[in-house]
């Protein structure tokens, strides 16, 4: 990621932070419910990217067809304009509150390879964490060792 653009994904990511926290000037006061989470929109994005590079020399008559990569990517989006759709999978508040102001991961699109992007829903504060599964909902799976296909 260029300059630029890193530094319009901190001024963006601080303007909704302190824009929350004017909104909510209470928020990091004690109560039972978690403090609400600000984050740029969370998407997923269909597109196209070029295949790997074939190794080697080919007759021209002899290269089979190929086709570009359908990918699917899901992030936040921390950049969309004409030239890129740039996603961070991992977002970090480095004050331990709800202002997220770091990223990693990032990837970049160029706007002009991408076919859909759908902005998704981030799930309710309220709703329960994800269970975890247990061994005995499979009896077997503890005591059957796994085996190889044949």
């Amino acid at each position: 990621m260029n300059l630029p653009a890193f530094v319009w994904v901190l001024k963006s990511l601080k303007a909704a932070r302190k824009d929350s926290a004017l909104a909510s000037p209470d928020k990091h006061k004690a109560s039972g419910d978690m403090e609400k989470l600000t984050h740029p929109p969370l998407v997923l994005i269909e597109w196209v990217d070029s295949g790997q590079p074939i190794p080697g020399w080919q007759w021209l008559d002899m290269i089979e067809e190929r086709k570009p990569h359908r990918c699917v990517s899901v992030g936040f989006l921390v950049q969309d304009d004409d030239a890129a759709k740039v996603l961070a999978p991992n977002l970090g508040a480095s004050d331990g509150g709800s202002g997220f102001d770091q990223a990693s991961g990032l990837t970049t699109i160029p706007t002009a390879a991408v076919e859909n992007m759908v902005e998704l829903t981030w799930p309710s504060i309220s709703a329960s964490p994800c269970s975890r599964p247990s061994l005995s909902a499979c009896p077997d799976a503890a005591s059957t060792p796994m085996r190889r296909a044949s």
